[in-house]
């Protein structure tokens, strides 16, 4: 089960209210697998308690968990596609509604914004993370 679902994802970011959930969620749940294998069992299961040991925790992972299922979501939710190519701005020129001028993101530019996202969630769910990142791991301790 996720740490947030749509309404909550939605909370963290400014997401279009013609956007349904349904498209949305498939996002979360990759995310919730992500971070859940970042975690572990253990530490992910605590943040969806009821009541987490670590609240903070439990907050730093719904944070991570919304801007990895961004990560995830960026090519379809932040993008219009068109038959010229992805939707970057929309804008009225001139008066009377005329012209109208459209700037397309490059594939570059829609890689750069989703790999942030992907960065960010890293770096909030690094603290919490496993020395290998896998549920088994052991955390060796180096002292000296």
């Amino acid at each position: 089960m996720p740490l947030i679902n749509a309404a909550k994802f939605r909370e963290y970011f400014k997401i279009n209210a013609d956007i349904k959930d349904s498209r949305l969620t498939p996002h979360i749940g990759a995310a919730a697998r992500r971070l859940k294998k970042w975690v572990g069992d253990a530490v992910y299961a605590d943040a969806v308690a009821e009541a987490p040991q670590d609240a903070d925790r439990a907050e730093d992972l719904k944070n991570a968990e919304a801007a990895l299922a961004m990560h995830f979501a960026m090519l379809g939710l932040n993008t219009e596609l068109t038959l010229s190519g992805v939707l970057k701005s929309r804008k009225e020129v001139g008066s009377q509604n005329a012209n109208i001028q459209t700037t397309y993101l490059t594939p570059a530019e829609v890689r750069q914004l989703s790999q942030g996202y992907l960065e960010l969630a890293e770096e909030i769910a690094r603290p919490y993370a496993l020395a290998d990142g896998t549920p088994e791991a052991e955390v060796v301790v180096v002292l000296g």
